[in-house]
């Protein structure tokens, strides 16, 4: 592995690469991908993920519901340590909203764990559960719902996804009055906490999918060159084969990756947003050069 590594820093040993075992090969082109990510996963993680497009309040954050904040329970206090409820205050708040796809999303601030029987509808960490006249129960599973727990975050989504966090990203504690006295601008903070209790998955979900979309590029990316070096003519004669061409399109990718890391590492966004065009323009001119 490492020989064949310091053999791709000249176009004379990047040719010479071409017989290698595919073994050394596919480890040294996989840690490629992890290193030409790096530029962008180190931004998803800078940003707590990419927020315009997974954010559980995005459509929240769009167009601001007329509830939020003037409708909110006074005296609610969220902290690290939960959601605090005023003395004498155990009572389920639950808000609702429509986007501009006539989707509706809920909020439920404080939900009971148990069935108490006294309300007609009660919102429960689990269901909805609705009572009739004559006593009978409906329940009603959760789309598109936020729960404020006293002791962590729930979301339900769509096609029974829940994601499940916590308050422990809370940096001031947030008294709903005072939110309700400061105006809309300020309900921000409350749409910042509920984002941050799933900060860690979202992260690791962008994470996943930026480095599988960049493993799935560089596979197409190597193929194509690869049978593209397949027109490569001496006196009529091919030079290389396909799978020898893989070998030298692999190789061909270290100094464009190593360009891509060191841009992560030096922090300068303006030549980051630009490593992926820059590298799939230096590495076929390295491959062509060996």
């Amino acid at each position: 592995m490492i020989k064949f590594l310091s053999k791709c820093f000249t176009f004379k040993g990047i040719f010479s690469v071409r017989d290698y075992k595919k073994g050394p090969v596919i480890l040294l082109f996989i840690i490629l991908v992890f290193v030409t990510s790096f530029p962008l996963n180190m931004a998803i993680i800078k940003n707590n993920g990419w927020k315009s497009l997974n954010t559980v309040t995005h459509s929240w954050r769009t167009t601001l519901p007329s509830w939020l904040p003037q409708d909110l329970p006074n005296d609610f206090v969220i902290s690290k340590n939960g959601l605090e409820a005023p003395v004498g205050n155990d009572n389920t708040y639950a808000f609702e909203s429509t986007d501009a796809n006539a989707l509706k999303t809920r909020l439920v601030i404080n939900p009971t764990k148990e069935n108490s029987g006294i309300s007609k509808t009660l919102y429960t960490e689990n269901n909805i559960l609705t009572f009739d006249e004559a006593g009978n129960v409906s329940s009603e599973n959760y789309e598109r719902t936020i729960l404020l727990c006293k002791d962590k975050i729930i979301y339900y989504g769509t096609n029974g996804q829940i994601l499940k966090g916590n308050y422990h990203n809370v940096e001031q504690p947030i008294n709903f009055t005072s939110l309700k006295l400061n105006g809309k601008e300020e309900a921000i903070k409350l749409l910042d906490v509920i984002d941050g209790a799933f900060s860690d998955m979202m992260i690791f979900s962008n994470l996943a999918i930026n480095t599988g979309t960049q493993l799935i590029l560089n596979i197409i990316f190597v193929i194509v060159e690869a049978a593209i070096f397949m027109l490569v003519r001496i006196k009529y004669q091919k030079v290389t084969t396909f799978s020898q061409n893989i070998n030298i399109v692999i190789a061909s990718m270290v100094i464009p990756s190593l360009i891509s890391f060191l841009a992560g590492i030096l922090n300068i966004i303006e030549f980051s947003s630009f490593t992926v065009v820059l590298f799939q323009l230096i590495a076929p001119l390295i491959a062509i050069g060996a």
